[in-house]
């Protein structure tokens, strides 16, 4: 009878465990490294007090890498270099925020499936220039590197 119960009560823990494991969001909080595609999306702009949206591609890989939850910092990678950035882990998901003089970058990485094992994220860019604002927003995956 003990048996039984040892045996029954191992396997529901190994279950358990092994479920954990494939969770997205325990897949994803132990993520060290990602690679997102960003597409589809629009811009805003404004001209005075009106805006103006229309549709917008990005088409463009970026890497999350040195992730580090504990320190809150990890590494972006782009097409036109590389820095620092703040991640953020809430029950939202991941979210990398890079702060320029001129850009505020917020993507953010959601603990859902997409495509197989890649992850939805959405990138929103806040950008100033020469006193003009303009919005953007694109839609993507994400897929674990490391």
């Amino acid at each position: 009878m003990l048996f039984r119960f040892i045996l029954t009560t191992t396997i529901a823990l190994s279950t358990m465990l092994a479920y954990a494991k494939d969770d997205p969001m325990s897949q994803l909080f132990a993520a060290r490294s990602l690679k997102c595609h960003f597409g589809s999306g629009s811009i805003t702009t404004w001209t005075g007090s009106k805006p103006k949206t229309s549709t917008a591609r990005f088409d463009q890989d970026v890497y999350f890498d040195s992730i580090d939850f504990k320190n809150q910092s990890a590494r972006l990678i782009g097409n036109i270099g590389a820095g620092d950035v703040k991640v953020l882990a809430t029950e939202v998901g991941v979210s990398f925020v890079e702060s320029e003089p001129a850009v505020v970058d917020l993507t953010t990485v959601f603990p859902i499936y997409g495509n197989g094992h890649d992850f939805v994220a959405v990138d929103t860019r806040h950008v100033m220039v020469s006193g003009a604002s303009m919005a953007e927003q694109y839609y993507g995956s994400c897929q674990i590197m490391q």
